[in-house]
């Protein structure tokens, strides 16, 4: 039986490797354990919503 993860906003079900709700869209983990921005690599952007493809513009302003 595949595991799911609880979503700490409210509380629905989503699929293990969801990084997000599905439902709410709320960050389930404060750490993305396969980042689809990184090459699926773990990965903690920071931000509560991903930021896409904007996580490039967003990294690059900050150095």
């Amino acid at each position: 039986m595949e595991e799911k993860r609880l979503c700490t906003n409210c509380n629905y079900e989503n699929e293990s490797e969801a990084n997000f709700c599905e439902h709410c869209g709320s960050k389930i983990s404060e750490t993305c354990p396969k980042c689809w921005i990184k090459k699926g690599q773990p990965y903690n952007c920071h931000y509560n919503d991903c930021p896409g493809y904007k996580l490039f513009i967003l990294e690059k302003s900050k150095s």
